[in-house]
């Protein structure tokens, strides 16, 4: 996602302390990474698409005593 977005993605996404923001190596973009319940995935990524917002993978994992999570990453690539 664009880089001027970023305070806006991080305010949609949930965390425990911050999401997760890394540089491209295309300039003036960036990834945001956030571990999200999967009841409210779908909802945050519409939000996160009105932000333009592209390249949004969901994976499952386990987290926390088996508690079932989606790991959102988003990335200016896609």
């Amino acid at each position: 996602m664009e880089e001027g977005r970023v305070d806006a993605a991080c305010a949609i996404t949930p965390r425990i302390a911050a999401p997760t923001v890394m540089p491209l190596h295309r300039s003036g973009w960036v990834v945001v990474r956030a571990i999200v319940e999967r009841r409210r995935a779908y909802r945050m990524i519409d939000r996160l698409k009105v932000l333009e917002a592209v390249g949004i993978v969901l994976a499952d994992m386990l987290f926390l005593s088996d508690m079932r999570v989606g790991l959102c990453q988003l990335s200016g690539l896609g």
